[in-house]
């Protein structure tokens, strides 16, 4: 499990957005799902940490 960052702009303004899941193309589809038309400038790829 990854947690997928990303600056979007959105037509409206920019936000950072994050989401856990297992690959890039699961988190472009997120994207997708959430705001339709979006325009990514920044992605970052980071290994969940989970406590154990």
């Amino acid at each position: 499990m990854y947690t997928f960052k990303a600056l979007i702009y959105d037509g409206n303004r920019q936000r950072i957005v994050s989401h856990d899941c297992n690959t890039k193309a699961e988190f472009e589809q997120y994207l997708t799902r959430e705001f339709g038309c979006y325009v990514c400038l920044w992605i970052a790829q980071d290994v969940k940490n989970i406590a154990s």
